[in-house]
């Protein structure tokens, strides 16, 4: 008789979001495949490979729409990340302007919100 062992899976923690620019955004939009768009975005920000990131919209006091990016404490793979819905209901997070003008180290960024 084999035992099973089930693991209990993880709750998914957001951190914190960052304000998209516009163009960023648009651009996220016009790309079909989101799984390269999120790969390519890990690259350009330094996030780690398998960091859980996720992109919404939102409509400020003044009914302006503007993209953030979500960023997860949770380091799972691709296969992991099928399990969990990535749909957010409500928004109790810090949501940070940063400038994009210049190098970005999100994971320094990370360690610095956890700290």
């Amino acid at each position: 008789m084999a035992i099973v062992k089930l693991k209990k899976r993880e709750e998914l923690k957001i951190l914190f979001a960052v304000r998209m620019p516009e163009i960023v955004s648009e651009l996220y939009k016009e790309i079909k495949n989101k799984k390269i768009a999120n790969s390519k975005l890990k690259e350009i920000l330094n996030i780690k490979k398998d960091r859980v990131i996720n992109i919404i919209e939102l409509v400020d006091s003044f009914e302006n729409i503007f993209s953030v990016l979500v960023i997860y404490d949770n380091i799972l793979t691709e296969k992991e990340l099928l399990k969990y819905d990535l749909e957010i209901e409500s928004i109790n997070f810090r949501i940070l302007d940063l400038n994009f003008n210049g190098k970005i180290e999100m994971e320094k960024i990370i360690e610095s919100v956890k700290g």
